[in-house]
């Protein structure tokens, strides 16, 4: 599904799907300006503690923040840029208004990577929960277990 399609060409089933994928990019923006603009603005009245809070919310929620929308946006929807592309643009201004240079510039490159992380790792969930091979981890145990119980149940049943 793309963002960008004509709306009245798609079917029920995909205009619900692109209802959906637009309610996330709203709450995904809502959160976006509650870490963006409201926590900083906040924080800029707690003096030098405020500030030290603010500096590790740049390195530890940020990019979490941004690794887990692009995750669960691709997750539920296919990969798309926009979520990365969509949050470093929106925060862009951020860097203006309160360093008042060029300081938190990296952060929007930082941004995108981060989110594109998020895209790549929930595609690659996608696309292993989709595939025929056999699953990978603790599951591939369960899997096989299951399949020895299948086969002695057959050969106790041929045998009786």
């Amino acid at each position: 599904m793309n963002l960008f399609s004509d709306y009245n060409s798609l079917s029920e089933k995909e205009k619900k799907l692109y209802a959906q994928a637009v309610k996330f990019l709203y709450i995904t923006i809502a959160i976006a300006i509650l870490l963006f603009y409201v926590m900083p603005f906040g924080l800029g009245f707690g003096g030098k503690f405020g500030y030290a809070v603010l500096e590790l919310s740049y390195i530890s929620v940020y990019p979490v923040f941004v690794f887990g929308a692009g995750f669960f946006y691709c997750k539920k929807f296919g990969f798309h840029i926009i979520v990365p592309v969509g949050l470093a643009i929106f925060y862009l201004p951020t860097t203006f208004i309160f360093f008042g240079d060029y300081r938190g510039l990296p952060f929007v490159f930082a941004f995108i990577v981060f989110g594109l992380f998020g895209e790549l790792t929930a595609y690659l969930f996608n696309r292993r929960k989709n595939s025929k091979r056999q699953p990978f981890g603790l599951n591939r145990l369960v899997k096989n277990a299951e399949a020895m119980e299948k086969k002695s149940s057959k050969t106790n049943k041929n045998k009786k």
